[in-house]
């Protein structure tokens, strides 16, 4: 007979569909907040750009003439390096996501686990797929944007 711990060290299919599922929702709850962080940071970023670009050619203060065109120029190379490092991080979720669901399911097939009948860990291929594209499409639309404006101004 198995004593109390060894019974301890295997989870049923449903403990490990749950940390399947949590993990999952992490990673998704993680793509959300970086979603919002982007739409935050970019707005915050077109709005400072927008009014550089309504300032006074003449500043009140001939230390701020200076400082316009610097933040005129910086404010696109900061967008698109937000645009950019955004991307990488929801694209490294976007990753893991279906490694998780591919995971849970070998456990399924290669160990002998009790019958339960869970529901998908994950929605369908298609509805995946869509939903990941969706969210690396974002950044890219920030960063084509702020590209097309830098290259209005100086080409």
């Amino acid at each position: 007979m198995a004593s109390e711990g060894e019974e301890n060290q295997f989870m049923s299919k449903q403990e490990y569909y749950n940390v399947f599922r949590g993990r999952i929702e992490y990673a998704n709850n993680l793509i959300n907040q970086r979603i919002i962080w982007l739409v935050i940071s970019q707005s915050f970023f077109f709005s400072a750009y927008a009014m550089i670009l309504n300032a006074p050619e003449k500043a009140k203060n001939p230390l701020f003439e200076d400082l316009q065109l610097v933040m005129h120029n910086l404010l696109p190379i900061a967008a698109i390096t937000s645009a950019l490092l955004s991307y990488i991080a929801i694209a490294a979720s976007v990753y893991d996501i279906p490694k998780l669901s591919r995971s849970f399911d070998e456990f399924c097939k290669s160990s002998e686990v009790d019958n339960v009948k869970l529901p998908h860990v994950m929605s369908s291929p298609m509805v995946n797929r869509i939903e990941m594209a969706t969210t690396l499409v974002l950044p890219s639309i920030f960063a084509i944007s702020w590209a097309i404006i830098i290259f209005n101004a100086y080409f």
